[in-house]
């Protein structure tokens, strides 16, 4: 029996095996030809692999050898003056297109997308259209904007949509994430910076079981309500919990954590979000806070 199996087997292509010649009958299989070893890809990656293991070696020879390639890799024309003016055609051709796209493309889409969108938008030229779904976006004259951005809606049993209302002249900063399952009303000359997310949805329920299939809960009741009045700051990487409010002028320092209301001038830093300072007294400070937690 086992003599009989070894010779089933000498007779059966083998994954890998070179492929037999043209009308040989010892082979009593028709495999499929990717079964087989491609004799001139094989010796390709021997040639490969031999070529790798000789610039590893630590001869002299080899060391040179791997000298001649990293500097042949690393070969560059020289900075000639006509670089430069290369350099300024790049720029100036990429910002062209930029402002055409943004134009004639996704601005008009971002309009088309919001409930309400005043004069003079501007959206950063290159950065697409913001992810918007769920949610009434009212834009006021002057709101410049990233359109890499994220802006969404809870779902409301009440028939109505949650809502972004932005005032005049207010900047929005690249990558912002904004949820909401209220309102989230944000007041003109407004300057909120990168990576800035103000949370006014949960998104996800509490308990274990029920976030496996279900949204979280929706407020009905107003209390996730987010404001953030006229002329505040809210620096890079800041997070603004539901149902806060940021007074008019104030500042909200780099990656706090806002979880209750911040009064107007005030300067808040740290997890939880403390008051550290007053807006209209940094600059008499002997160490201006605005130095230490602002960015944008």
């Amino acid at each position: 029996m086992r003599k009989l199996l070894a010779q089933f087997l000498s007779k059966v292509p083998q994954n890998g095996s070179a492929a037999p010649e043209r009308g040989d009958s010892s082979s009593i299989l028709d495999a499929p030809a990717h079964l087989f070893r491609d004799e001139k890809k094989t010796n390709k990656v021997q040639l490969a692999d031999r070529a790798i293991a000789f610039l590893r070696s630590p001869n002299p020879v080899s060391r040179r050898a791997k000298a001649a390639v990293q500097a042949l890799f690393r070969a560059e024309l020289p900075a000639w003056p006509i670089y430069r003016a290369l350099a300024t055609e790049r720029f100036f051709r990429r910002t062209l297109v930029r402002h055409v796209m943004r134009a004639a493309y996704h601005q008009p889409i971002l309009r088309t997308m919001c409930a309400q969108a005043g004069e003079r938008l501007m959206l950063d030229p290159g950065t697409g259209v913001p992810v918007i779904y769920g949610i009434d976006m009212i834009l006021g004259d002057g709101v410049h904007l990233s359109g890499r951005s994220t802006f969404a809606g809870a779902l409301r049993n009440d028939g109505r949509r949650p809502r972004l209302v932005v005032g005049d002249e207010t900047y929005l900063g690249h990558r912002l994430i904004i949820s909401a399952d209220d309102e989230v009303a944000i007041g003109s000359h407004v300057h909120v910076a990168d990576d800035v997310y103000i949370c006014g949805y949960d998104a996800h329920p509490m308990d274990a079981e029920a976030r496996r299939s279900q949204p979280g809960p929706v407020d009905y009741t107003g209390a996730s309500r987010i404001v953030i009045e006229d002329d505040a700051w809210i620096c890079q990487g800041s997070i603004l919990l539901k149902g806060v409010k940021i007074g008019r002028g104030a500042v909200v320092g780099a990656h706090a954590v806002v979880t209750k209301d911040v009064p107007a001038g005030a300067i808040v830093a740290g997890n939880p979000a403390k008051v550290i300072g007053r807006a209209a007294d940094a600059g008499e400070a002997s160490e201006p806070p605005l130095t230490v937690v602002a960015s944008c």
